[in-house]
């Protein structure tokens, strides 16, 4: 039962296709507001975490560990009333209106890890080899719910890059896997549609109120990709599916 829900998950998902650690083990957490637009069109919206330790920092999303339980939940009534799973449009957006992928910074390694989950297992793969960027810092500041920020660009071949960050909080972190500026990074965007917004912080979380970087299975994001639509073709039928390439799973 719990299988055919992340297969159900999955199936959403990929046909729509998107603590800075204080002594005590006291834990303080950024709460962003995430979201992706198409023109004018908002397709996306949701609220994500971003907690760090020392080595690490994890990006994820709240709305996505909502709706799984939501899910499970029409699930289990369904098992209990004749096995008929009812879905309308509403469930459709609800298993889509989240962040479908979550982010490990690991500063130890100098590695940015995107984690994405196929039924129950996750697969990681690395999005950035490093995490230094070259931002050009900005003269421009504005003030961002209730934070002094100053502006920062960063440009690669493809992307165009804006961030306000806030040198109050010295931490190089941010959300997505934007991170190597002076301050915590506050408000960001992108040329793709992408946007994030910190709209609260919260202090001395305890440890169990985060959720714990996940184990994954280490991959490409090519293979993943294949990963990926063969999951949906096996909804389908067998249609000559590729052998996939996994790597070791880590720790």
């Amino acid at each position: 039962m719990k299988y055919y829900f992340f297969y159900l998950l999955n199936f959403f998902l990929l046909i729509n296709l998107a603590k800075a650690q204080i002594p005590n083990k006291e834990f303080t957490t950024f709460k962003y507001n995430v979201i992706l637009k198409s023109k004018d069109s908002i397709i996306m919206s949701d609220e994500c975490l971003l907690y760090r330790n020392d080595n690490t920092s994890f990006f994820y999303s709240l709305n996505k560990i909502t709706y799984q339980k939501k899910m499970i939940e029409k699930i289990e009534f369904a098992m209990r009333n004749g096995g008929k799973l009812n879905l309308g449009m509403n469930d459709g957006k609800m298993l889509t209106n989240f962040l479908p992928f979550s982010v490990i910074k690991n500063y130890k390694t100098d590695k940015i890890i995107f984690i994405e989950e196929i039924d129950e297992q996750s697969f990681g793969y690395i999005k950035d080899s490093s995490l230094k960027k070259k931002w050009v810092l900005m003269g421009d500041t504005a003030t961002i719910n209730n934070l002094f920020c100053r502006k920062a660009i960063y440009n690669s071949k493809n992307s165009e890059n804006i961030a306000w960050y806030c040198t109050d909080f010295p931490i190089a972190d941010g959300p997505f896997g934007y991170c190597d500026l002076p301050g915590l990074i506050v408000k960001v965007e992108n040329n793709f549609g992408w946007s994030a917004i910190l709209t609260n912080i919260y202090y001395n979380v305890s440890n169990n109120n985060v959720e714990k970087v996940p184990n994954y299975i280490s991959t490409t994001q090519k293979d993943l990709a294949k990963l990926k639509k063969r999951n949906i073709d096996n909804l389908f039928g067998d249609r000559n599916g590729q052998k996939i390439s996994l790597q070791k799973k880590d720790d």
